[in-house]
């Protein structure tokens, strides 16, 4: 199996840079081999999650991406594309997630990485996203197999050494990681997202406290989940069996995004 591990999609997530480069200049044999890819580097040099569209939606045949992070997907995809059998695509999130994985695709070999990782490490958790396969613009679609690391939370240009260490150990389990084991994968726990909610239109509305932090908890009918400076608060007004994640996830604001809802599954 051939690996491409890739750190700084986004320049003001420094954890996967610092994992990058650690497997760079380590070049320890592993079951797998693997090439080190610092996918936006001019975005690093300026502290920003892109400089002027997201590199991690700038894949695959629904993207409109342009500038520079064109360019540097043109540049990704020619030494990627073809060449290796998984990405490893390194991230970190503002939000109250610990260790997660994203699946955006149905291959075999991303349901086995994904299934083996929630099962050897404690509270690990797997995400399905809405978009799979080629509807997906993410940059792990470069190979036929890919899976996107979120870690957190850490701040946006922050390095947290504990988020490196636990980052390192997941991307060696995969390095280690033997592809025709039989994963059990009808018994594999995940939560498949569903939707995208914003904040309310009107006025200055926050995540709710009992909200706050309370990622892959499940939200009950008429919990509070906003709140204004009078104290007002909106209340989740759907059923029970809906789990949020990315709660407010920093990179997200720009889209009005306050939280994402997935339930919970099992088995792929």
């Amino acid at each position: 199996m051939k690996i491409a591990i890739v750190g700084g999609t986004h320049g003001n997530e420094p954890v996967g840079i610092e994992v990058m480069k650690h497997f760079r200049d380590k070049r320890s044999s592993y079951k797998n081999s693997y090439e080190c890819f610092w996918s936006n580097p001019k975005a690093f040099e300026l502290k920003k999650r892109y400089v002027d569209f997201d590199l991690n939606r700038s894949f695959g045949k629904n993207t409109q991406t342009h500038g520079y992070e064109k360019q540097r997907a043109q540049e990704l995809t020619d030494h990627i594309l073809g060449h290796f059998d998984l990405c490893i695509d390194l991230h970190t999130t503002t939000s109250n997630m610990g260790l997660t994985a994203i699946l955006n695709n149905t291959h075999i070999n991303t349901q086995k990485a994904c299934a083996m990782l929630e099962q050897s490490i404690p509270h690990f958790k797997l995400i399905e996203e809405e978009k799979l396969d080629i509807e997906c613009t993410h940059l792990n679609r470069l190979c036929p197999a890919g899976i996107t690391i979120e870690v957190g939370p850490v701040a946006n240009n922050v390095i947290s050494g504990h988020l490196v260490l636990e980052t390192i150990n997941i991307v060696e389990k995969l390095l280690n990681f033997d592809f025709d084991l039989d994963q059990g994968l009808s018994k594999v726990p995940y939560f498949k997202q569903l939707k995208q909610v914003n904040y309310p239109e009107n006025g200055a509305w926050y995540i709710h406290p009992q909200l706050e932090n309370s990622d892959f908890k499940e939200l009950k009918p008429n919990s509070p989940v906003f709140i204004n400076s009078k104290g007002e608060t909106r209340e989740w007004q759907e059923g029970p069996g809906c789990f949020p994640f990315f709660i407010n996830e920093a990179a997200y604001l720009e889209h009005s995004s306050a939280f994402l809802i997935a339930e919970l599954r099992k088995g792929f």
